[in-house]
């Protein structure tokens, strides 16, 4: 098999879109390390400061499909651009050119030695935002990390690959908990399912997710958490939230219990290196996303109404007998079909706390008339007048 590598011999490619003209220089991108990327105009162009020109991420779209060996290096060197730019007022260039350049050669900067730093904006000088610090803290533990692992792995191409482990639940099972290689927990709804590598890597730890499932995230400055689900990701570094993402709904829904957690969403449905933030929850906190368009819906909810299923209480509230009635058969793995449907749909609330079958629906007997029969997985229910 011959492999070609695409090189761009022209000194310069111009695109020009209306008034806009965006020029790409020829560089030997597939020699840039982390810091290479990081300090390149041309790549922070395309982070920060033009995310709608459609050619110029074209541009960087190809060159990452054909260039797959780069592609952490760039998510990692986008995090890091983006996190030095998020929420934050706007810093001197020549400034923030000396803090990424200490941040790279590992020495510490007056980001976060010194109580105050200076910005200039509109003439004045302020107190730097909190969010500099926490960025320039996050920016140097995985910077300086991931340098060193970058050096060790060019060096060694014989490095072996790591196993990802997928595991899943049919209907009416469920998994409480599952361990995670770096210690964290996993409840796994019904019809679910995670994947996983078997040992996480020195800079990231990454989840692949559908269904529902509720985390409890070990914390971990130097190795953040991301949980992908489609489109969208969930960015953490130690806290518990709860995701429900079954392919045959509408909606996404991620519920924030304790911590923060930052949701992004992918530019491109095929390249998954290119993300925008859309939310940053707060505890208490649910943001629903709908599939299609990815327009968010941010609301607070009841913490027991979201994640009491983990401790096998399934909980109902304002609920029609539709409603009711598909929860059990994902709840209890069963097929129910009914006979004499009420005209008014019921609007039930209440919970079953580890209850069988026969015994929930001898409960609901006792609140909304029915009788039912259960043959193995099949359940007739009939309503009765």
């Amino acid at each position: 098999m011959i492999l070609f590598e695409v090189v761009f011999m022209s000194s310069s490619i111009s695109l020009c879109e209306g008034h806009n003209k965006t020029t790409l220089k020829s560089k030997e991108y597939n020699k840039h390390k982390l810091e290479d990327f990081i300090t390149d105009d041309q790549f922070k162009r395309w982070v920060l400061d033009h995310p709608t020109d459609k050619r110029l991420d074209i541009f960087w779209h190809n060159w990452i499909k054909t260039h797959p060996q780069k592609r952490e290096t760039i998510l990692l060197a986008r995090e890091i651009l983006l996190a030095m730019e998020f929420n934050t007022p706007e810093i001197v260039h020549e400034e923030k050119e000396v803090v990424l350049e200490k941040v790279l050669k590992g020495e510490k900067s007056n980001l976060y030695t010194n109580n105050r730093y200076k910005y200039r904006s509109n003439g004045k000088t302020h107190a730097l935002n909190w969010v500099i610090r926490v960025a320039a803290i996050f920016i140097l533990g995985i910077g300086i990390y991931f340098l060193q692992t970058t050096l060790i792995n060019d060096s060694d191409s014989t490095t072996a690959k790591i196993g990802l482990v997928t595991k899943k639940t049919l209907r009416g099972e469920k998994f409480a908990p599952l361990i995670l290689p770096d210690g964290s927990r996993v409840y796994l709804n019904s019809e679910s399912s995670i994947t996983y590598p078997e040992s996480f890597s020195d800079s990231i730890r990454e989840v692949n997710m559908i269904g529902e499932g509720f985390f409890e995230v070990v914390k971990d400055e130097k190795k953040p958490f991301i949980v992908k689900t489609g489109r969208i990701i969930t960015h953490v570094l130690g806290t518990s939230f709860n995701i429900n993402f079954y392919e045959n709904q509408n909606d996404l829904s991620i519920s924030l219990v304790t911590g923060k957690v930052k949701v992004l969403k992918s530019q491109n449905n095929g390249l998954d290196t290119t993300y925008n933030s859309l939310v940053v929850l707060s505890p208490g906190e649910k943001v629903s996303i709908e599939k299609g368009t990815l327009d968010v819906k941010l609301s607070h909810f009841d913490t027991d109404l979201e994640t009491a299923w983990k401790d096998g209480i399934l909980i109902f509230k304002n609920s029609s007998h539709i409603e009711l009635f598909n929860k059990l058969e994902k709840w209890y793995g069963v097929e129910v079909s009914f006979k004499n449907q009420p005209e008014v749909p019921w609007n039930v609330s209440g919970r079953f706390n580890n209850l069988s079958l026969e015994k929930a629906l001898e409960n609901l007997n006792y609140t909304h008339k029915i009788s039912f029969d259960i043959e193995g997985k099949k359940v007739k229910i009939n309503f009765l007048k």
